[in-house]
């Protein structure tokens, strides 16, 4: 009867993992259940453009970047939408003068995966 049971526990986990295997893709499968979709990734990365362009305009205007994100409301963005990937927040860091920015968005604690917009470089970089 044990016997039984471990070779059908055993050939039910064979057919779980050949189903999830068919449909989700082998390399980093950890995205499909955490929220790191390359769609998801990409619509942030949309939201982060239009807040980048309001601390373009900020910058514009003030001379320096922003201390913290929520100087941009009202004058510069009606609000700071959050990205729809990862844990969902803003990292926003600037250097003390004011002269460059990186918005980041990650999957957790760790950091890790993430997407990251610097001034310097006027890009998007996904670090996977």
């Amino acid at each position: 009867m044990r016997k039984t049971i471990l070779v059908l526990a055993v050939c039910i986990s064979f057919v779980a993992g050949s189903v999830l295997g068919a449909i989700i893709p082998r390399t980093q499968p950890f995205r499909y259940f955490t929220g790191w979709l390359p769609g998801a990734v990409a619509k942030s990365e949309a939201i982060g453009s239009e807040i980048v362009d309001a601390l373009q305009d900020y910058s514009e205007a003030n001379g320096l970047y922003p201390i913290r994100l929520d100087e941009l409301v009202p004058n510069h963005a009606d609000s700071i939408p959050a990205p729809v990937a990862g844990d969902r927040r803003w990292c926003y860091e600037t250097d003390r003068a004011g002269t460059w920015f990186t918005l980041t968005f990650s999957l957790g604690d760790q950091g890790y995966p993430c997407s990251t917009y610097s001034s310097e470089t006027g890009v998007w970089y996904e670090d996977t």
